[in-house]
């Protein structure tokens, strides 16, 4: 029982954060810069808003919700936030193997996936 209330915290945790990390991004546009090799403009991070909104955020803060309330759907969205986690989680590893530049975003996406996928197999069971 304790299992499932700190991974709906934790789900909850991650969700918000993400829409406040995406908040800083545009009141501060300058950070932008940190998760983002030089040669890469803003596009190439503001384009993943929507879809972070939707299944790496939305997909979390369901996930807390479903898994808090016990519901029989919860495992298919966390599912889905954790597609969304590992392909954010492979792209910046890629881009930091690339470039060597934007470490900040594997340092932040790394654990947030691995995490993730923790919460699924105590949780899941």
């Amino acid at each position: 029982m304790a299992r499932w209330n700190a991974g709906a915290a934790y789900l909850g945790l991650q969700g918000l954060g993400s829409l406040s990390w995406w908040g800083l991004l545009f009141a501060q546009p300058s950070a932008r810069r940190a998760f983002l090799p030089a040669e890469l403009p803003d596009l190439a991070l503001t384009a993943f808003l929507l879809p972070d909104m939707i299944l790496y955020a939305g997909a979390s803060l369901a996930s807390a919700w479903g898994l808090a309330v016990r519901a029989p759907w919860w495992r298919t969205t966390l599912l889905l936030h954790l597609g969304a986690a590992g392909y954010a989680t492979f792209y910046s590893v890629a881009i930091f193997v690339a470039t060597g530049e934007a470490v900040l975003s594997v340092v932040l996406m790394l654990p947030a996936f691995l995490l993730s996928a923790f919460v699924l197999a105590r949780c899941g069971r």
